[in-house]
């Protein structure tokens, strides 16, 4: 059971070369996340497209523990 539901844009920031993954409400949960030791108490609802940035925000996402809705 989760006890935090956040929601809202999971955006990138890209300078030159360099995409870094963001957005507020994105950056709040993963740092509520980290509060909650990411133990599964926190689950992040966004939406997501189908290409290179949304499957390498996919595996970031998985790797910090986030359960994505």
């Amino acid at each position: 059971m989760f006890n935090v539901l956040t929601f809202g844009e999971l955006l990138y920031d890209v300078y030159n070369d360099v995409s870094v993954i963001g957005g507020a409400p994105f950056n709040y949960s993963i740092q509520l996340s980290r509060l909650l030791n990411n133990d599964d108490k926190l689950k992040f609802i966004t939406s997501l497209g189908n290409d290179e940035l949304a499957n390498n925000a996919m595996d970031f996402i998985k790797k910090k523990i986030l359960i994505l809705l």
